[in-house]
C-alpha cells in the first residue's frame, strides 16, 4: 500500500494588486496521485468501515444495536479513542513510549497521513467525533436529552449538550446511523473525556440501543472468557486476549471512576444503563508556543533599515504620508531552510523537538493507579508535545523589514512624541507580501503611528511583483525565489501557479521564481502546513521583542519608538495567525483583527474561494460527500489544531481588547456578498435537492458543503472570543450608542480585500462607492481604536470610531 505523496499538485492564483483570484476563486487546484485512494483506505478502521452487518431501518420494532467490535475483520471503534495509545511492544505500561498517538500504518510504504497524526500526543479539540450504529431511524433528539453524554474527567463533569458539544446524524453515510459529536467550543487541550451512550438513546420508535457483544463482554468486572463474562461466540483465543487489554486497560477504568466508582461517581450513570462508552484524550496546544514566547528573543533580532525613500524614486512624492525604510532583522527558524542538496526542505519539514529540554512536569497517559505517568517516564518525541514542548531551532534566519515612519513633510504630519513613536505590527493575507502595508500605514501614520511588517512565511516580493523595489539584494527573500513548477504572470503582476512536489509527475521549474505564498498551506504535508502557522506566530513574537529597542537607521538616525508600546493589525491570514499570537503573546497593547477565521479545513471547504478547487483535488480520491473526504477534514483539522487560532481565540480576547473586521454582504440592494474567501460561517450547502455533493449551492457565497463545519468561518471565532458585534451598512453613519472594544464590526459593503484596497477588485455585486467607503471607514476604525490604545486609554475607555471618518468617493 502506497501512502499520500507528501503535495498535492497545486494551482494558485496570487495577486498583486489585490488577488485576481478572489475574483475567480483563488484556483487552488490539487490533483492528487492515485496513490491516495489507497492510503486512505487504511483509514477504514478510523471511519468504522465493515459496520455495516445487522444494518436494518426500525420497521416492525427492529432494536438497534452499538457498533463496536475491535477485534473483527474488519474492526470497528468509534473515533477517536484512546486505543490508539496502545504499543504492545512497551512491556512496561502497553502505551506508547513517547506519548503521541500509535495508530495502524503500513510499515512499508506508510500513509502519510496516519505518519503525521502519530506525531501528535493527543487527538482534536474541535473535530466532530463519531460513533455508528446498526440502524437507521435513530432518534436524534434522545441523543441530545441525555441519550449521549461527553464527561471531563478532570472535573468528573459532564458537558453541556446544545452548549458544550450537539449530536446529529452524519449525512454521508449509508446504510447505518453515524452520530457526529460536535463540539461547540473547543475541548480542553491535554484532557481525557469519556463518552457514554446511555439508555435514553432510542430508535425514532422508542425502541432501546442494545450493546454489541464485544462492549458487554469488556464492560464486565470479571475477566473476559471467566465463567461470569464468557468469551462473544466464535472468539479465538487472541480475540479474547485482546478484548482482556480493552476491558482493563480501557472500559473498566472508566466504569470504576465515572460510573461505579466513588466517592462521586457521575450522577445517573450504572452499570446497567450504558450502552457503551470510551475515552478519548486532547492533545496539547499551546505548549510549544508559550515556549517560544518565554524564550524571545531566541535569537538577537538585530533590527536594522536604510532609507528606501532616499535610494530610489520608485515610491513617488516626498510628502507622502510615509517615509519608508527597508531593512532585516534576524528570526529563529524551526523549519528547516532550503539546501543544494534538498531545496525544497521548507516543504517537508515540520517541527522537532529539543530532546535536551523536556518538560519536568506530567504527560496525560494514566500510571494505572487513577492518575497520569510523569514526562521524565518517556521518551523524547519526534515532534513536539506536552513533554517535549520546545521546539529545536534549525537555523538563524535573516527576513526583510519593511518600516513605515510618519513623513514630517506630509501635510498635517503629526509630531514625533518625546517619548517616541508607538508601533504597528501589520501582517499580511496569503499569497501576498510585505508591501500591503503601505495601504495601511498613512492612515496610521495620521494617528501617530510607525508601521512595521515582515512577511509570513514562504511569502515574499517576487522579482515579477509590483513592489520589485523594495527587494533588496542584500536580503533574500522567504520565498527563498524557489522555482520548483510553472509560474505564468499576468496583468500587474498576477500571479498563477501550478506546481507538484513530490507528489505524481512533478513539473519541471521554468526560470521565474514561484509566486508568494504559493506553499503555505500545504494539503499533503499537513504538519508543515501547520507549523507554518506557528512559525508565522514565532516571528511575530520575535519581531515584538526586537521592537522593545529603537530601529537602527544606517547612516541615519535611530528611528525613535515607544519601547513596548506595540499594537497589531493582521488582514486575513495575517488575523488567523494575529489571533493565535495575541492568544500567547502579551507584548501587544490592542489589536485590529481583519476578516480572520479559524477550523481551517473546514473553511477552506466552505470558502466560494478555496472549496471548489479542494474538492475538484480530492475528486478521483475522496469524493465530497463521502466518509473518505469527511475523514481527511477530520483528519486535516486534527493536525493543524495546535495552530488554529480556534484553540487561542479565548485567551486572545480575555488578555487584549479587540476591534474585528467582518464583511457579511447585503449592501446594493442585497447583492453586495459576504466574504467569499474567509466564510463568515460554514452549513451544509447541498443545492435544490439537498443532494451532496450539488451541482450548484444554494447559498453562492458558500462552495458545496456536506457537512456543517460548526468552528469553522469568522462567525465562530467571533463567539469563541465573546465580541460584541454591531452591522453596518454603506455610507456608514456613526450609531446611536458608542462602541466599546472587542466589538466585531460587522460590514454589509465591500468584500475579503476591503482592508488593504479602495477598490471593488473586481468582486460582483459590490459598488464602487461602497468599496471605497468599507476601505476608508475600516482604516479610520483600526487607525482611532489603536490611537487610543496607544494613548494608554484603559479597556473599558476604548471605543472603535464608527462612521466619523469622511469618506467621500474621489470625483
Amino acid at each position: 500500500m502506497r501512502g499520500l505523496p507528501p503535495f498535492f499538485i497545486v494551482k494558485r492564483c496570487t495577486g498583486v494588486p489585490l488577488a485576481r483570484g478572489w475574483r475567480h476563486r483563488a484556483e487552488n487546484i490539487m490533483r492528487l496521485s492515485q496513490s491516495v485512494l489507497s492510503a486512505l483506505a487504511a483509514t477504514c478502521l478510523l471511519a468504522a468501515c465493515g459496520g455495516d452487518s445487522d444494518n436494518n431501518d426500525a420497521e416492525g420494532g427492529v432494536p438497534a444495536r452499538s457498533l463496536f467490535a475491535p477485534t473483527a475483520a474488519s474492526p470497528v471503534v468509534p473515533f477517536p479513542i484512546d486505543l490508539f495509545f496502545s504499543d504492545a511492544t512497551n512491556m512496561a505500561t502497553g502505551l506508547t513510549q513517547d506519548t503521541t498517538l500509535n495508530l495502524p500504518n503500513d510499515t512499508a510504504s506508510p500513509n502519510p497521513l496516519v505518519t503525521a497524526l502519530n506525531r501528535l500526543d493527543g487527538f482534536s479539540t474541535s473535530a466532530t467525533l463519531f460513533t455508528d450504529l446498526a440502524l437507521n431511524a435513530i432518534s436524534i433528539d434522545s441523543a441530545n436529552a441525555g441519550g449521549v453524554l461527553v464527561i471531563n474527567t478532570g472535573t468528573g463533569m459532564p458537558l453541556a449538550p446544545g452548549v458544550d458539544y450537539d449530536v446529529v446524524q452524519s449525512s454521508v453515510i449509508q446504510g447505518r446511523t453515524r452520530l457526529l459529536i460536535r463540539p461547540l467550543q473547543p475541548l480542553q487541550p491535554g484532557t481525557t473525556y469519556v463518552v457514554v451512550l446511555t439508555d435514553t438513546l432510542t430508535t425514532q420508535t422508542g425502541l432501546p440501543i442494545l450493546r454489541s457483544s464485544a462492549f458487554e463482554a469488556t464492560a464486565s468486572p470479571d475477566p473476559v472468557g471467566s465463567e461470569n463474562n464468557p468469551a462473544p461466540a466464535g472468539a479465538t483465543p487472541t480475540q479474547i486476549a485482546t478484548l482482556e487489554l480493552i476491558r482493563t486497560r480501557l472500559i473498566r477504568p472508566i466504569f470504576d471512576r465515572l460510573i461505579d466508582g466513588t466517592p462521586d461517581p457521575t450522577p445517573g450513570l450504572d452499570g446497567d444503563n450504558v450502552v457503551l462508552t470510551w475515552s478519548f484524550t486532547t492533545q496539547s496546544i499551546s505548549e510549544s508556543l508559550a515556549s517560544v514566547n518565554a524564550d524571545a528573543p531566541r535569537v538577537p533580532p538585530a533590527l536594522g533599515v536604510a532609507d528606501t525613500q532616499a535610494t530610489s524614486g520608485t515610491f513617488g512624492d516626498p510628502t507622502n504620508a510615509v517615509r519608508i525604510y527597508s531593512g532585516s532583522m534576524n528570526l529563529p527558524s524551526f523549519l528547516d531552510l532550503p539546501s543544494q542538496t534538498n531545496p525544497a526542505a521548507p516543504l517537508t519539514t515540520f517541527w522537532t523537538a529539543d530532546e535536551t529540554r523536556p518538560s519536568d512536569g506530567n504527560s496525560t497517559l494514566p500510571n494505572g493507579q487513577g492518575g497520569v505517568l510523569p514526562c521524565a517516564f518517556f521518551q523524547p518525541s519526534v515532534s513536539t508535545t506536552r513533554c517535549f514542548p520546545v521546539p529545536e531551532v534549525k537555523a538563524t534566519q535573516t527576513v526583510p523589514v519593511l518600516v513605515l515612519v510618519p513623513n514630517n513633510n506630509a501635510p498635517d504630519a503629526p509630531v514625533a512624541p518625546d517619548g517616541g513613536w508607538p508601533v504597528v505590527i501589520f501582517q499580511h493575507g496569503i499569497t501576498r507580501n510585505r508591501a500591503d502595508a503601505l495601504a495601511v500605514a498613512p492612515a496610521l501614520a495620521q494617528a501617530g503611528f510607525v508601521t512595521v511588517a515582515i512577511d509570513l512565511p514562504l511569502h515574499g516580493i517576487t522579482p515579477q511583483s509590483p513592489a520589485m523595489g523594495l527587494r533588496s539584494t542584500m536580503v533574500p527573500e522567504r520565498t527563498f525565489d524557489l522555482d520548483l513548477g510553472p509560474t505564468m504572470v499576468g496583468e500587474a503582476g498576477a500571479c498563477d501557479q501550478d506546481t507538484a512536489i513530490l507528489g505524481g509527475a512533478a513539473p519541471a521549474p521554468d526560470g521565474t521564481t514561484d509566486c508568494s505564498g504559493a506553499y503555505f498551506v500545504n494539503p499533503g504535508g499537513l504538519l508543515t502546513s501547520r507549523d507554518n502557522l506557528r512559525q508565522a506566530v514565532a516571528d511575530l513574537i520575535q519581531l515584538a521583542a526586537g521592537l522593545q529597542d529603537d530601529i537602527t537607521v544606517v547612516n541615519g538616525p535611530a528611528i525613535d519608538l515607544d519601547n513596548g508600546n506595540i499594537q497589531y493589525a493582521g488582514h486575513s491570514l495575517g488575523g488567523i495567525v494575529g489571533t493565535t499570537f495575541l492568544g500567547v503573546s502579551d507584548a501587544i497593547n490592542a489589536a485590529t483583527l481583519g476578516m480572520p477565521g479559524s477550523g481551517i479545513p473546514g473553511l477552506l471547504d466552505g470558502s466560494a474561494a478555496f472549496g471548489a478547487d479542494l474538492a475538484d483535488g480530492l475528486a478521483g480520491l475522496a469524493p465530497e460527500g463521502t466518509d473518505t473526504y469527511e475523514t481527511y477534514i477530520r483528519f486535516a483539522q486534527t493536525i493543524l489544531d495546535s495552530g488554529d487560532p480556534i484553540n487561542y481565540a479565548a485567551q486572545a480576547a480575555a488578555g487584549h481588547p479587540v476591534h474585528l473586521v467582518e464583511i457579511i454582504g447585503g449592501a446594493n440592494g442585497g447583492n453586495n456578498p459576504p466574504d467569499l474567501v474567509v466564510p463568515n460561517f460554514v452549513v451544509r450547502n447541498a443545492g435544490e435537492n439537498d443532494v451532496c455533493p450539488a451541482s450548484a449551492s444554494l447559498l453562492p457565497f458558500l462552495d458545496t458543503v456536506c457537512e456543517d463545519r460548526v468552528l469553522s468561518g469568522t462567525d465562530p471565532l467571533v463567539a469563541q472570543m465573546g465580541l460584541d458585534s454591531l452591522e453596518i451598512m454603506p455610507p456608514y453613519a456613526a450609531p446611536d450608542a458608542q462602541v466599546g472594544a472587542d466589538t466585531a464590526v460587522r460590514f454589509t459593503g465591500g468584500h475579503h480585500g476591503s482592508f488593504i484596497t479602495p477598490t471593488t477588485a473586481g468582486t460582483p455585486g459590490v459598488t464602487e462607492a461602497d468599496a471605497f467607503q468599507t476601505f476608508c471607514e475600516i482604516q479610520g476604525q483600526m487607525a482611532g481604536f489603536l490611537g487610543q490604545a496607544a494613548a494608554g486609554l484603559p479597556e473599558d475607555s476604548l471605543s472603535i470610531p464608527v462612521g466619523v471618518t469622511p469618506c467621500a468617493l474621489p470625483q
